[in-house]
């Protein structure tokens, strides 16, 4: 089975969401399953124990700021997402 992880950050920046999904990651990779982490900050992995594979998605500039699920930006952001989904299917 396939699994895909979105969010907004990720390793190399540190925090609990990150390191949450970082476990979380390895985890299911370990009970057999094919791990994705799609995120807007890296597209290869950092970690040295990171064997699930990793995609970027666009973030675009000043979306951080007015929230990048709203409009204009949401449209962009679905886009870009759709987009990994479809690599990764």
């Amino acid at each position: 089975m396939k699994i895909t992880l979105v969010t907004s950050s990720f390793l190399p920046q540190v925090g609990g969401a990150e390191m949450v999904v970082h476990n979380l990651a390895l985890q299911w990779v370990r009970q057999g399953y094919q791990v994705c982490v799609i995120d807007g900050i890296a597209d290869k992995p950092v970690h040295p124990g990171a064997n699930y594979s990793i995609m970027k998605f666009l973030i675009p500039r000043g979306s951080t700021r007015f929230g990048y699920h709203r409009f204009p930006f949401s449209q962009l952001t679905e886009y870009s997402l759709t987009k990994c989904l479809d690599v990764y299917k």
